[in-house]
């Protein structure tokens, strides 16, 4: 047998061993007969059996070998069978053989109960590290870990999700229509068809403007103007949003410089960062990349993250927002109420914002009980140093009401809609010979 060079004794860490010196059918009604990992049964008797009553944490990996029915072809099913067992090795010798799944031909996953995040994390980047050396660009990860309200289902999904953002990240995404997708926008993007156009946030007791959200446009000949929920929702499936929440950064970035050359006086501007962005590796420092790029006061720019990254596992989130803070920008929380909404994420989180959704505005003036719910979340908001904006307002006896409940901002087609920045501009900025 050939032995690749980068692959260093692959077929075997004893192969399949087997456990307990049970038989080697036993074995093999639970074990994949070429890795000896546990098999697709196995994985799911776990699934199935698994208590959060029982464990204090939980750590789900999935790793997938890249392109393997590429690798098959070209080098022979021998070279891939090696490649697959060499990453089951390097699984299991880090994180124990009763832990690692093998649940189809390209793909592990390892369930690692009661560890800390620290422990999880590093053994993670350890298999990492040491795959890319040999193998580089072989081996995809994707994990998360949680510490409460543990639903394994979920975090297996989120896992998932982690492992095709990777793919996608280096090219190994499946299909081609994801490249396809790609190029359409590259394209869009060349051709200037991407715009940000800017609603104003209004301070509710002096009525003065004092920030902007920014959101994303599609303009062509063809369609006209097109909104968002025409074509994110599509971007988020390929793994493609990052490049448009990085061309938003940009635009703002851009456009908060130039203010500032012109003498502008300059209003904090938000933005949105879809999850799959947030999850990305290495994400932050494109952000910071681009800020620095435009020399811009960092206190200036809002990321908002939406209410249903409480999708993604508490203490991840936490890692992410910590970071996004430590590194001087404000954290607004987007879209509060609008599902299931989590007072303990106040906490947790060093928001600077909270927006609450229209959903609950539109209710404000013929439900009681909204009332007193929003008037204690911005009395929480204000005790916890968060400020607190009203999204959707669009009649003058919501905005009434959330005066008199003491809400510090609010944003709807009461003020304006989202224009474009030139619009904006020439209503709302004072600056040298503009006086709005």
């Amino acid at each position: 047998m050939h032995h690749h060079a980068s692959l260093p004794v692959p077929l075997s860490d004893g192969g399949a061993e087997q456990a307990g010196g049970e038989g080697p059918e036993a074995f093999l009604r639970s074990h994949d007969a070429l890795t000896g990992c546990l098999n697709w049964e196995r994985y799911n008797d776990y699934l199935v059996a698994f208590s959060n009553d029982v464990s204090s944490s939980l750590g789900v990996l999935r790793a997938d070998v890249n392109q393997l029915a590429e690798l098959n072809q070209r080098r022979g099913k021998e070279a891939g069978d090696r490649m697959v067992c060499h990453v089951a090795q390097v699984l299991r010798r880090r994180f124990g053989p009763g832990n690692v799944y093998r649940i189809n031909g390209d793909e592990f996953v390892v369930f690692r109960t009661d560890v800390t995040y620290r422990k999880f994390a590093g053994d993670v980047e350890a298999c990492q590290q040491l795959l890319e050396e040999q193998a580089p660009g072989a081996v995809a990860f994707g994990w998360t870990w949680a510490d409460q309200d543990i639903q394994i289902q979920g975090m297996v999904h989120h896992a998932g999700e982690a492992l095709q953002l990777e793919k996608q990240r280096h090219g190994k995404g499946k299909g081609a229509w994801g490249q396809q997708a790609f190029w359409g926008l590259e394209e869009a993007f060349a051709k200037g068809h991407f715009h940000i156009y800017l609603q104003p946030k209004a301070e509710i007791a002096s009525g003065r403007i004092r920030g902007a959200e920014a959101l994303i446009r599609y303009r062509d000949d063809q369609h006209g103007v097109v909104g968002p929920d025409k074509f994110i929702p599509q971007l988020e499936r390929s793994g493609l949003i990052r490049h448009i929440d990085l061309f938003v950064l940009e635009e703002v970035c851009r456009t908060l410089r130039r203010w500032r050359e012109q003498g502008v006086e300059p209003i904090p501007i938000s933005l949105n960062l879809s999850r799959y962005t947030l999850m990305e590796k290495g994400i932050l420092a494109r952000i910071n990349g681009i800020t620095s790029r435009y020399q811009v006061d960092r206190r200036l720019l809002k990321l908002e993250i939406t209410e249903s990254i409480g999708d993604v596992e508490r203490r991840i989130l936490e890692e992410i927002s910590r970071e996004i803070v430590g590194d001087g920008y404000c954290l607004s929380l987007d879209d509060f109420g609008a599902q299931y909404s989590n007072l303990s994420i106040l906490s947790s989180l060093q928001l600077s914002e909270l927006k609450i959704d229209k959903s609950i505005i539109n209710d404000l003036y013929s439900n009681q009980n909204t009332r007193i719910l929003v008037e204690h979340l911005i009395h929480i908001c204000r005790q916890l140093g968060i400020d607190s904006v009203a999204e959707g307002v669009e009649e003058r006896e919501q905005l009434q009401i959330l005066e008199d409940i003491g809400c510090t901002y609010a944003q709807g087609y009461l003020y304006n809609k989202p224009i474009p920045v030139p619009d904006f501009e020439r209503k709302y900025l004072a600056g040298p010979g503009n006086d709005p």
